[in-house]
C-alpha cells in the first residue's frame, strides 16, 4: 500500500516554515508533534 506523508498547514505558520522547503519532513519528524499535525497513512492504490 502507498504511504502518504500529511502535515496540518497551521504548522508551517507556527514553525515559520515554507511548503517549498526542501527539508520539510525531515525537519517536522525532529520536532515531534501529534499525530494531529503530522503523521503518514497507508492508502489503498488505484
Amino acid at each position: 500500500m502507498p504511504t502518504v506523508e500529511y502535515l496540518n498547514y497551521e504548522v508551517l505558520a507556527d514553525q515559520g516554515w515554507d511548503m517549498d522547503d526542501d527539508d520539510l519532513f525531515e525537519k517536522t519528524a525532529d520536532v515531534g508533534l501529534d499525530s494531529e499535525d503530522y503523521g503518514s497513512i497507508e492508502v489503498n492504490q488505484g
